[in-house]
Parts: structure tokens; C-alpha cells; sequence
């Protein structure tokens, strides 16, 4: 890594971005996003409960109760994505859903690249990346709600 923390210049004459991927293909993601993400808790932030855990839906960041009417609108929420799921499996088996959601090398090198993010544990990665970008919505990241970014998959020739 150079002083400016950029492991993308060290990897330069190494690694390129790779040009089959669109250029402005994760511009979603990157205006989620945020440089100083505020459910960061080493910030000295006030935590504004953005995401619940899914084993007891208590904040995923400071582990506080939310309430029962936080808890009964994400098991709706749940109880919708269960749905969604079911009717997007019928005539599907399991291995071939998951196969749909790949993504090249190709694809997560240039996610890397735009993210900046060659050095950060996946859990952090998906704190201030995935589930900023996700939240309006509450898809997947590998589901066509997030297309912006997923149609470079299918430019790539490969599976989505």
C-alpha cells in the first residue's frame, strides 16, 4: 500500500481495472456508499439503527432492542423477501438460482477497484458497501433490483 492507502496504485503496473466492465457500472453503489459511513461506532457517531441483525432484529451496530414496531416491520419485510424468493425458485433447483448470482473475476476486480475496499475484511464490505446500496430496496446484491451494476455481468459474456 502507498502512503495515500491506495493499494490501487501499488497494484497499477500490476493489475489493470479491467476495460469489459463499464466504467460507470457500480455508480449506485458508490453514491450509497458514504467515505465516513455513520454506522461506524469508532466514529463517535450516534447510531441511527440502520440494519437489524437477523437472529434477534436488535440493532446490528450497537446490539440495542428496537421495539416491536421496528421488529414487526422487518419480519414483514422478511415475510416479503420469503415470498419474492419462493416465486422466483418455482421450476428453478437450487444450484442453478445460485449459478444466476455468479459474478466474473473480471467484475469483482473492478468492484475492488471502484470501492477501493483491497484490504477490508468482507464484513466491512458489506456494512458500507452492499447494504447501503441494497437497503431502499432490500434485494440481494446478485438480484436484477440492482441492476445498474449487474448489467455488466451479462455484457461479459458469462453468467450473471
Amino acid at each position: 500500500m502507498t502512503s495515500n492507502g491506495r493499494y490501487a496504485d501499488v497494484l497499477g503496473p500490476i493489475l489493470k481495472r479491467p476495460t469489459s466492465v463499464p466504467s460507470d457500472c457500480f455508480e449506485f453503489s458508490l453514491a450509497a456508499a458514504s467515505p465516513r459511513n455513520p454506522h461506524d461506532h469508532d466514529s463517535g457517531a450516534t447510531c441511527q439503527h440502520p440494519f437489524v441483525e437477523g437472529w434477534d432484529l436488535g440493532c446490528s451496530s450497537c446490539r440495542v432492542d428496537l421495539g416491536a414496531s421496528r421488529r414487526a416491520e422487518e419480519e414483514a419485510h422478511a415475510a416479503a423477501a420469503k415470498q419474492q424468493d419462493e416465486s422466483a425458485a418455482a421450476g428453478f433447483s437450487h444450484a442453478n438460482r445460485l449459478r444466476t448470482w455468479a459474478v466474473s473475476v473480471a467484475w469483482l476486480v473492478a468492484f475492488t477497484f471502484d470501492h477501493e475496499c483491497w484490504a477490508w475484511p468482507t464484513w466491512r464490505v458489506v456494512r458500507d458497501i452492499i447494504k447501503p446500496s441494497t437497503a431502499a430496496t432490500r434485494c440481494r446484491w446478485g438480484h436484477p433490483e440492482a441492476a445498474a451494476a449487474l448489467q455488466a455481468r451479462v455484457a461479459l459474456g458469462g453468467p450473471m
